[in-house]
C-alpha cells in the first residue's frame, strides 16, 4: 500500500511539474494563497503603450477575455489587456491580478494554451515571426501572471518590472 501512494504521488507530482514548465518564474504554494503583489496593472498597460508605439490598441474587454483565452472574470482582481491588430506579428498585451493560487494556476494555463497557438501559427507562416514568438513567455509574479506576445516583449517585461521594484 505505501508503495502504490508513493507511485502515485510521485506521478501526481511529474504532472505538476511538465504542466508548469513554460513558467520561469512561477511559485504557487500548496494552499490557496499567493504572495500578494501590488501593482496598477492599467498603469503599466499605459506605460507599455507609451514606451513600445503601440498607438492602434484594442482594449480586450472581460467578455472578451472569456471568448477568446477562456479566463473568467472570477478568475481575476483585474485585468489590464489589449491587442494590436496591425501586422504580421500582432502584439498582445495580456496582464492579470489573480484572486487566489487556483486561480493563477488556471490563468496561467490558459495563456499557455494562448502561446502554443501563437507559435504554431507563426511557425507555419513566417520563420522571423516564429523566432520572435520564442522569446514570449507566460511569467509569473506573486499574484500576478502576464503574457506579451510581441516583438518588444522583452522591453514590456522590463516596464511591469519597474513598477514591481
Amino acid at each position: 500500500m505505501k508503495k502504490f501512494l508513493l507511485i502515485a504521488l510521485s506521478l501526481l507530482m511529474l504532472v505538476c511539474f511538465v504542466g508548469c514548465g513554460g513558467n520561469d518564474d512561477a511559485v504557487v504554494p500548496s494552499d490557496n494563497a499567493v504572495a500578494s503583489v501590488n501593482v496598477d496593472l492599467n498603469a503599466v498597460l499605459e506605460a507599455i503603450k507609451t514606451n513600445c508605439n503601440l498607438t492602434e490598441t484594442r482594449t480586450i474587454n472581460a467578455d472578451s477575455l472569456f471568448d477568446i483565452y477562456g479566463i473568467a472574470a472570477e478568475s481575476y482582481k483585474q485585468a489590464a489587456c489589449c491587442m494590436v491588430p496591425t501586422g504580421l506579428f500582432p502584439a498582445e498585451v495580456l496582464m492579470f491580478e489573480a484572486v487566489d493560487a487556483a486561480a493563477l494556476a488556471d490563468i496561467s494555463a490558459k495563456l499557455d494554451v494562448r502561446l502554443r497557438e501563437v507559435k504554431n501559427q507563426s511557425q507555419s507562416y513566417d520563420a522571423e515571426n516564429y523566432a520572435l514568438a520564442q522569446q514570449c513567455a507566460v511569467r509569473t509574479i506573486g499574484n500576478i501572471v502576464v503574457l506579451f506576445v510581441s516583438a518588444d516583449a522583452a522591453a514590456m517585461n522590463s516596464i511591469l518590472d519597474s513598477y514591481i521594484a
